[in-house]
């Protein structure tokens, strides 16, 4: 089944690596933001602990930009 993750990539980041990444998000880890169209990273809702993987799937695809 065609997903539309897969027009997305995945970067892993060590918030350790960049003091403002780890201001913004040290308490919040894991993140998930994508890139816009217009290049502004849009943050995505944090999902739940248990997800299962199906529902990971469309809890970020709902929330991708579009």
């Amino acid at each position: 089944m065609p997903s539309a993750l897969s027009d997305w990539r995945l970067e892993l980041r060590d918030i350790t690596t960049d003091p403002a990444w780890q201001a913004a998000y040290d308490m919040e880890v894991p993140v998930l933001t994508a890139l816009a169209a217009d290049g502004r990273e849009v943050r995505l809702p944090r999902p739940p602990p248990r997800m299962t993987t199906d529902r990971l799937r469309q809890h970020i695809e709902s929330a991708l930009p579009q």
